[in-house]
């Protein structure tokens, strides 16, 4: 026991050893986790430090974007500013000439100059000194010698006239003969004009025509330069949609049909919504077939809009001729064109701040809208797109004329188109029900019988579906099993949860069976109620299409007579046309 004992003390020895050690690491764990809780708190710190760096980090570098697109703007309007300064410096350094040149050209063709040199006011020998100098200044612009032209017929030396003009015709034919067809016709010798228009009109080309032949038929249109130079601009029009037509599988009856088409758009989306729903089977034909002729209608309703009516107040008013003459004086050469171009382009980037791309589009949108057109494409714009083609009402009468032969072939094609696609009768159906009835509007239709045979199928159906509702033995087998189960259970059962557990299952089965029981008359009531809706809504469609069909093959048939109107509409439009050119013609 003594040895024992003295183990013992001297196991609690040790133990007391290892509890001084243990509470030694302990201390030593404690110094750790305060240790690491600071460690903690300065990792936190330095996250926090870390984040707001890389925000700092972040916000410089949106700064440094924008300063760098803020610079190379900066840059590029700079650079723009100083090109426009020498391009400037080049254009009033190298065109100078041509700036006196159209100045001294517009004081020649001036009414009152000419009126001037007749009275005295103004000596032929000045007006012979300014023409030749501007000829030694710039030999090479076509207007130099037009001018010089102009002045040698003032003073009455028509050889001199004549080389001069030959030697502008040399240097831009379009121009030159456009030019002299004008200034004859200032000068009132319209047979003169006339010949030139014909030579400007033979210079030219049909796939690019630009505004400033748009200027002269208007003046043209106006008789502003004689009856016979409007004849040869008819038959120039004429001979020029032939050669289109056979250069390009698009001809321009093509391009007349899809103006005409979009036209009748409005008119095609009328309602004929139940004639619609009545009669689904056929509908895209027939819809197709009355939307194609409603074209021609909606054209003549188009163009009596346009051009019925006396003479529009700017074209009595408005000098043609003068705006002609004063558009190809100021007509850049290809080389002024070019450097025009660039410094309009370079004015876009200074505008814009120096945002090239937003320059760019802006520039290339106004290039587009000065493309040069087709004749095709003018004509048919100035017709039935006015706002698109900047022409007064009787140049737009002119190419109505021009392209009239192929609007009434359109007018005439798509109402025998629409003739083959109009129905003799009508299938009508609907829900089961289905009949055939006249699709003369002349003809009478009565809705009585037709409705009360629809109700008539509309109440079999619904009978048909009531009759369809009828107890479900398996339910009622189900709700007998239960319940009889239940009761079998639970009647000899002692008083517990077993006993009430199977009381209700008993209960279920009997509520099962008076719920099938009750379904079967309400379902049929319900069914009944709703036949009833849908037989009212089938018939009130029914009357409403019987209602519709009248007044949808009457404008249908109404509207194949459109092109007989049309055309007598431009017999009328046309002789007044001669008429106000012969009155015109006279006038002039």
């Amino acid at each position: 026991m003594a040895e024992l004992e003295e183990a013992v003390g001297h196991v609690g020895h040790k133990v007391d050893v290892i509890g001084l050690q243990i509470g030694g690491v302990h201390a030593q764990v404690e110094g750790l986790r305060d240790d690491f809780t600071a460690m903690t708190a300065t990792l936190s710190g330095v996250a926090d430090a870390v984040s707001g760096v890389d925000g700092r980090l972040r916000d410089l570098g949106h700064r440094f974007d924008q300063f760098t697109e803020r610079y190379a703007r900066d840059q590029a309007r700079s650079a723009a500013e100083a090109e426009l300064t020498q391009l400037k410096v080049q254009w009033y350094g190298g065109f100078e000439q041509r700036r006196r040149t159209r100045a001294l050209a517009r004081g020649l063709v001036h009414t009152l100059t000419q009126d001037a040199l007749e009275r005295g006011v103004v000596h032929k020998e000045t007006v012979a000194a300014c023409a030749e100098e501007r000829m030694l200044h710039e030999p090479s612009f076509w207007l130099a010698p037009a001018v010089a032209a102009l002045a040698a017929r003032y003073r009455g030396e028509s050889r001199t006239a004549q080389r001069a003009w030959g030697q502008a015709y040399s240097l831009d034919a379009p121009k030159a003969n456009l030019f002299f067809a004008l200034t004859c016709s200032r000068m009132g010798e319209l047979d003169e004009a006339a010949r030139w228009m014909d030579q400007y009109l033979r210079s030219l080309d049909p796939y690019r025509l630009d505004e400033s032949f748009q200027v002269v038929l208007d003046a043209v249109a106006c008789d502003e330069l004689g009856r016979d130079a409007r004849s040869y601009v008819q038959q120039t029009m004429r001979r020029w949609n032939e050669q289109l037509d056979l250069a390009h599988a698009t001809t321009m009856r093509s391009q007349v049909q899809q103006r005409m088409g979009a036209l009748s758009k409005g008119a095609a989306r009328g309602g004929f919504a139940k004639l619609e729903r009545m009669c689904p089977g056929e509908w895209r034909r027939i819809r197709t077939g009355w939307e194609l002729a409603t074209v021609p209608e909606a054209t003549l309703s188009f163009l009596e809009d346009s051009f019925s009516g006396g003479e529009a107040e700017d074209d009595r008013d408005a000098r043609h001729t003068e705006n002609a003459l004063e558009s190809l004086i100021e007509r850049l050469d290809p080389d002024e064109e070019a450097l025009r171009d660039r410094m309009e382009y370079l004015e876009l980037v200074i505008e814009h701040d120096g945002d090239l791309r937003e320059a760019h589009e802006v520039h290339a949108a106004r290039d587009d809208a000065r493309e040069p057109v087709d004749l095709h494409t003018l004509v048919v714009d100035a017709v039935f797109m006015p706002e698109a083609v900047q022409l007064g009402r009787a140049a737009r009468l002119l190419s109505l004329r021009a392209i009239w032969p192929d609007v009434l072939a359109t007018s005439q094609a798509l109402a025998d188109r629409s003739s083959l696609l109009l129905p003799r009768v009508l299938e009508m159906e609907t829900g089961g029900w289905r009949r055939t009835v006249s699709a003369d509007p002349a003809t009478p239709v009565a809705a009585e019988p037709l409705v009360h045979e629809l109700t008539g199928v509309m109440r079999r159906r619904t009978e048909t579906s009531v009759a369809a509702v009828r107890l479900h033995p398996g339910r009622l087998s189900a709700g007998l099993l239960v319940a009889l189960g239940g009761l079998l259970v639970a009647i000899p059962a002692q008083p517990g949860p077993l006993r009430v557990l199977f009381g209700i299952l008993a209960v279920a089965g009997v509520a099962w069976m008076l719920l099938e029981w009750r379904r079967v008359p309400t379902r049929r009531q319900e069914l009944h109620r709703e036949g009833a809706r849908a037989a009212r809504a089938e018939t009130a469609a029914l009357t409403g299409a019987l209602d519709e069909r009248k007044p949808f093959f009457i404008t249908w048939h109404d509207n194949l007579d459109a092109p007989a109107r049309l055309e007598r509409w431009g017999a009328e439009i046309w002789t007044d046309d001669i008429e106000g050119s012969q009155e015109g013609g006279k006038h002039a």
